[in-house]
């Protein structure tokens, strides 16, 4: 994931104040090994691009947040609570029962809050 990416080079420097990923995961093969089983190898085999978040999450500044959808299909939620257990803390989990594509449709307005929390915290503590 580019964000993943980008916070990783930047990490140590401040230059966020949090990172919030949604429907992540912690690489393209376990997303694509949960969506067609033994067929992964041979899928993932033909790009070169791996998508390892696993591997770089661990060096993000936090505090992270993971928006995720329990229905999500397309990345399953185990996959996103994965990545999120291997991130450094403070680390925040959210899901709701929609799909993948559909978070910010959510009519309860929990995605809404969720993302005044985090405008609230950044005020707080502000990057230099």
């Amino acid at each position: 994931m580019v964000a993943v990416r980008l916070a990783e080079r930047l990490a140590g420097q401040r230059a966020h104040c949090a990172l919030v990923l949604e429907s992540a995961f912690t690489c393209f093969a376990d997303v694509v090994g949960a969506a067609v089983g033994w067929l992964d190898r041979g899928l993932t085999a033909l790009g070169n691009e791996r998508m390892d978040c696993a591997g770089r999450v661990a060096r993000v500044d936090p505090p992270l947040w993971f928006f995720h959808g329990s229905l999500d299909e397309t990345v399953p939620l185990a996959r996103g609570r994965l990545l999120f257990e291997q991130a450094p803390a403070p680390r925040h989990w959210v899901d709701w029962p929609l799909r993948h594509s559909n978070l910010q449709t959510d009519p309860s307005e929990r995605y809404d809050a969720a993302g005044r929390e985090i405008a609230q915290a950044c005020q707080r503590s502000p990057p230099p």
